[in-house]
């Protein structure tokens, strides 16, 4: 494994408040996160500094994360415009609205938000999620086949898509060139989030895929709903160490016990 430059991220879904994601996730040694558009367009329209926040922590914003209808071309330009102004070029959306939905009419609303976005110089990537119009490797890749494949790419979320039954590795291989993001998780079967390495997500042969196409995406951890979010993000982290791929870039990190 000759290329070893994948870039890390934290998702700041693992903890309630923005200023205490920022704290834990600069002190785990990530170099970046991922942030919700509900936490930072209503500081921002009040306007609040949130990219000295985040450089207050030595961070940079990965993604900004939407959950919304993709009709809604207001709430995805608000978000777009949220991403640019945090100085990040990714946006993030979980479809709602269309669950079950046409796929041909679901993609031109995907399409209509891609450009929306695009205009503002942030590029739209899809987030399957369970209940959304996204869950199943066919509906990926019917979504994937249906939009412009210059606006619209995938962001992999290989605990969503474990849970939904699949496998988050062939789903990688399908996208191709149009995988974006990875959000990587684990989950136990049932789809309960889970340390890297104590799930049914090969954590390792993904990583080793993006690090074979040489991946210039981010890849963000993801952990949500458990009792003690920071030791185990910790805990994923330390699993990336034995996996090879930590520290990104020779950044200082803390190990679990520092931060327990």
């Amino acid at each position: 494994m000759a290329f070893t430059g994948l870039r890390f991220s934290s998702h700041l879904v693992a903890w309630p408040r923005l200023h205490q994601g920022l704290a834990e996730a600069a002190r785990l040694g990530f170099p970046a996160c991922e942030v919700f558009a509900d936490a930072v367009v209503p500081r921002l329209a009040a306007g609040q500094d949130v990219v000295c926040s985040v450089h207050d922590f030595d961070l940079e914003v990965s993604a900004v994360y939407l959950d919304g209808d993709p009709a809604g071309v207001a709430q995805v330009e608000a978000a777009a415009r949220a991403a640019r102004d945090v100085e990040s070029t990714r946006l993030v959306m979980t479809l709602r609205g269309g669950a079950g939905g046409d796929t041909s009419e679901v993609a031109m609303a995907v399409d209509g938000a891609a450009a929306a976005s695009a205009a503002l110089g942030v590029q739209l990537s899809v987030h399957p999620q369970a209940g959304s119009a996204l869950t199943s490797r066919q509906e990926i890749a019917a979504l994937l086949a249906a939009t412009d494949p210059d606006l619209v790419s995938l962001c992999l979320d290989t605990g969503q898509v474990a849970g939904a039954g699949e496998d988050p590795l062939e789903v990688l291989r399908d996208a191709g060139p149009r995988l974006g993001v990875v959000h990587l998780a684990d989950v136990r079967p049932g789809g309960a989030p889970c340390v890297f390495g104590d799930g049914i997500v090969d954590i390792g042969s993904l990583l080793d895929e993006l690090a074979d196409r040489e991946f210039s995406g981010w890849v963000t951890v993801e952990m949500a709903g458990v009792a003690d979010p920071t030791l185990a993000v910790a805990g994923c982290r330390d699993a990336l160490v034995r996996l090879g791929f930590w520290p990104p870039g020779g950044r200082p990190w803390r190990a679990v016990r520092d931060v327990a």
